[in-house]
């Protein structure tokens, strides 16, 4: 079994029977604690009548309490440094609180008041309403989503879980604050709900906040209400559906689902590594056939869908509609013969994924808190830490029974969103022949080293943030390191100069990274992913605008075997033929997906006109006919200009100094840096072009994108910038979020200010139906000009302050994302400044500094639009 240091949560129940689990030693390092308050009603506790008003109630607990407004609960939690957000799943809905240690009294305080005395204000209600109904018609644009939502139905066909969270449009129409205060006040009683806190506190104080704001006085001893159990009944049955959208997607998508009971038996337990077994691995067999041997899908994601009484696992792919039945075939043939596939060594890569997952689960109060209260609700008080201990402890033999066993021979639901008509495709039989050898062949003995190592949990001893250093290798690199004794997992990022606005030719660096880390000199691509996985090194290689990103975790610390391996993935990088092709139609099938994505689309279409005629808009996305001119040499040239970066930095995080040994085995890529004008080619200050467009699109509902350029990341005008997008975005600001709210003009709404190396991009996005568009537009244009012209208030700014600080501190107090976030300033800065001082440059900011940088990007006429319609 793999050693590993467990948090030990210690449930209470409070005397009136309000279940109270406290995991309060966490290291200090992390500035915040978490709070998960979770209440037992869903869809195992509605009706066909009232369908959807467990979600509506969430929506309506935030409109005020008997002591708050609506602003005020969100903004006391910011004021304190903290954050509040909901949820609804099949069967709880939850509040969740973001809060520093010593706020924690304070926040149970205001959280008491959200979940116990609602108000129910009817105006806000028949307003509500009308958002969820325009909610579900924003979730029918997602392909995604719309196959799941069949898929559930057909799964759990016959109970209750077969309806949908959000309701439908005229259950929902039919509720009232008599029906929701009613819903309210049988669900939300002590024994029907539970409180979960994760961080760094005194348990005893902890537990006595608790009890002042949730124990008897305030809220009284109630029965349990009763719930729905027809899903206990359900047996895995086998149904085949079909949904035609043709034109509306541009892909193809196809699920299957089966059912397996929500119980601590081992052979339901053992359903958890499915997804690691079906795709989560990039030596996964299904993953590598569907996307690298036949090319055949996009993406692949397996799920386990967590319900109360039945789980759900899911199998999930996209594909182009020529490909569908060949995709159909795999999928089937790897479930029916699953266990075929699974040899001893992945079995133990397996294991080690499972653990890095667990491990960086638990470092983060917010995952961890989430994850706990789950279990308890699910499985009851210490399954989590159960669940761990059994999967960790799992043996290979047992294991392959229970895929003989329970998952070969399982009945599965099938669910085809077709856009266009399906080929006839077949795969040869003989890959999966030569596959299987591959896998028998495979010596996985060098990983059996991995087995002694203690991987411990996150958090810097005595409570001290990692200390950051930077060293420059040579005048073109720069390596920023963290060192944490107590982690237990490292990192490296590698950026190089170039990206996007660095392409010889518009599609070469996102064909490179689709390319790279596969296929080296003298190993095969399934050679490469097995000895990858085994090693318990996972990494992974994106183009973005401005640089060339390279990421690898592993669990426990960086050793020189495996630093050497991950250099030689850049010294022996190599391709085939056929492998550039399937590169280049993976390109496109990410652009297809893209065009199926409502958010992604609006995104990509706003920065591609608003960086048109500048380095940015040799973008792929806006490229796509240009794939195909992209040839071998496009690609080595592209590689060989990217390893002589002009600017180059190596970031690591990991439990011991590993910077001398990252220094020795990347010495070959660090070498080959020419120094060039990396300066120039970041020069900051592009000026972009207004435009106001229309795009069309497949999906049903508007979208509309308003904003402009905006300072680039190292412009003085960033942290100001940066402070007038939160007030803007911010909920308890008011400002953006009463286009919402007061007025009812669109169900999601935000802003977002993106810094690059030549400029920035700013924008509000806004969903809304066509009757609405004109108005919604003229709100978002009117709210963003009043800003330019007035600038924030004191009370705004000072807000802004709080979080962005919080924020920054939370993120700086993981060694993980601390040497990524520092990695960037040092690329663009070419100093870490920006990172050591960004506190300081924060809290510098008046309300007229904001005003002005924000003032001189969004004044009147620096505006563009991008209206998204339907066809």
């Amino acid at each position: 079994m793999l050693n590993i240091d467990l948090i030990n949560p210690k449930t209470f129940e409070l005397a009136n029977g309000l279940p109270v689990t406290l995991a309060g030693d966490f290291c200090p390092a992390r500035p915040y604690s978490a709070i998960v308050f979770l209440a037992k009603c869903g869809l195992y506790t509605e009706t066909a009548e009232n369908n959807g008003i467990t979600h509506a109630l969430e929506h309506i607990l935030f409109k005020g309490s008997s002591k708050y407004s609506n602003y005020d609960i969100t903004s006391i939690i910011n004021k304190l440094g903290g954050s509040v957000d909901a949820f609804t799943t099949s069967d709880s809905l939850g509040i969740e609180i973001l809060i520093p240690h010593r706020r924690i009294d304070e926040a149970l305080e205001v959280l008491s008041q959200l979940a116990l005395r609602p108000v129910f204000p009817e105006g806000e209600i028949e307003l509500e309403k009308k958002v969820i109904i325009e909610e579900m018609r924003f979730y029918r644009d997602d392909p995604e989503d719309l196959v799941m939502l069949k898929l559930e139905k057909a799964c759990y066909k016959g109970s209750c879980y077969s309806r949908e969270i959000l309701g439908t449009p005229e259950s929902v129409s039919r509720l009232n604050k008599k029906t929701l205060d009613a819903y309210h006040r049988n669900y939300f009683t002590p024994s029907n709900c539970s409180l979960t806190i994760a961080g760094s506190f005194d348990s005893l104080k902890t537990l006595n906040s608790a009890e002042r704001h949730f124990g008897p006085g305030v809220w009284n001893r109630a029965a349990s209400p009763a719930k729905n159990d027809d899903y206990l009944k359900l047996v895995n049955a086998r149904g085949c559906y079909s949904m035609k959208r043709s034109g509306k997607f541009a892909q193809n998508y196809y699920a299957i689902g089966f059912l397996t009971p929500s119980s601590l038996n081992d052979e339901h337990i053992f359903s958890m590594f499915l997804p690691y077994v079906f795709s989560s691995l990039k030596s996964s067999t299904l993953l590598y056939m569907l996307k690298d041997e036949y090319n055949a899908v996009n993406s692949l994601t397996t799920d386990l869908v967590f319900k109360y009484g039945m789980w759900m696992v899911t199998v999930l792919a996209s594909c182009a509609p020529s490909k569908t039945v060949l995709v159909k075939k795999i999928i089937g043939n790897f479930i029916t013969g699953v266990s075929r596939f699974v040899s001893e060594t992945y079995f133990d890569s397996i294991k080690r994924c499972f653990l890095l997952d667990y491990i960086q689960e638990i470092e983060n109060p917010r995952t961890y808190c989430g994850e706990l209260s789950t279990f308890n609700h699910i499985l009851g008080p210490g399954s989590y830490n159960r669940v761990v201990k059994t999967m960790l402890g799992v043996k290979y033999a047992d294991f392959i029974k229970y895929l003989r066993e329970q998952v070969e021979p399982c009945v599965y639901n099938r669910v085809e969103l077709t856009a266009g008509p399906s080929g006839t495709a077949a795969g040869k039989g003989c890959a999966t022949t030569k596959l299987l050898k591959k896998i028998d062949r495979f010596d996985g003995s060098a990983a059996k080293r991995l087995e002694s190592e203690r991987t411990r949990r996150g958090g810097a001893p005595g409570g001290t943030r990692p200390k950051a250093e930077t060293a420059e290798l040579n005048c073109n690199s720069t390596l920023c390191a963290l060192v944490d004794p107590s982690a237990g997992y490292s990192t490296l990022t590698l950026f190089t100069s170039g990206g996007v606005s660095a392409s010889l030719k518009a599609g070469d660096a996102n064909v490179l990274a689709e390319l790279f880390g596969k296929k080296t000199a003298g190993r095969s691509m399934y050679e490469n992913y097995m000895l990858s996985d085994c090693r318990g090194i996972y990494f992974d290689c994106n183009s973005y605008l401005d640089y060339m990103k390279f990421e690898a975790v592993t669990p426990g610390r960086w050793t020189g075997d495996k630093l050497s391996y991950l250099s030689s993935l850049f010294d022996e990088f190599h391709f085939s033929r056929n492998m550039l092709e399937k590169a280049r139609t993976t390109v496109k099938n990410t652009i297809k997906s893209i065009q199926d994505d409502v958010f992604e689309l609006s995104f990509w279409g706003f920065l591609t006109n608003l960086f048109e005629k500048t380095p940015y808009e040799k973008a792929v996305f806006a490229n796509e006919k240009k794939l195909n001119a992209v040839d071998s040499a496009d690609v080595l040239n592209y590689y060989d200009a990217m390893l002589k970066s002009p600017f180059m930095v190596i970031s690591a995080s990991s439990p011991e100094n590993c910077a001398d040994m990252i220094r020795e085995k990347f010495s070959g890529l660090i070498g080959r840096g020419t120094r060039g004008h990396d300066k120039a080619m970041l020069r900051r200050g592009l000026r972009a072009d207004v435009f106001d467009r229309e795009l069309l699109s497949r999906q049903s509902q508007c979208t509309i994108v308003i904003g402009s350029a905006a300072p680039a990341f190292s412009d003085p005008d960033c942290a100001a910038f940066s402070a007038a997008n939160y007030i803007l975005s911010d909920y308890a600001g008011k400002r953006l979020w009463n286009i919402r709210e007061n007025h009812g003009l669109c169900y999601n709404i935000f802003s977002e200010y993106i810094p690059l190396g030549l400029a920035g991009a700013f924008f509000c996005y806004a969903n809304t139906s066509a009757e609405k568009i004109e108005p919604t537009c003229a709100k978002i244009t009117e709210e963003i000009l009043r800003f330019a012209e007035t600038g924030p208030s004191a009370d705004e700014l000072a807000d802004a302050k709080i979080q962005l600080i919080k924020r920054f501190e939370n993120s700086a107090s993981f060694t993980s994302a601390a040497s990524k976030i520092m990695g960037q300033y040092v690329f663009y800065d070419r100093t870490a400044r920006g990172f050591h001082d960004y506190v300081q440059n924060i809290e510098s900011l008046t309300c007229e500094s904001v005003a002005r940088a924000f003032g001189k990007y969004c004044a009147q006429g620096s505006l563009s639009r991008l209206k998204i319609l339907p066809r």
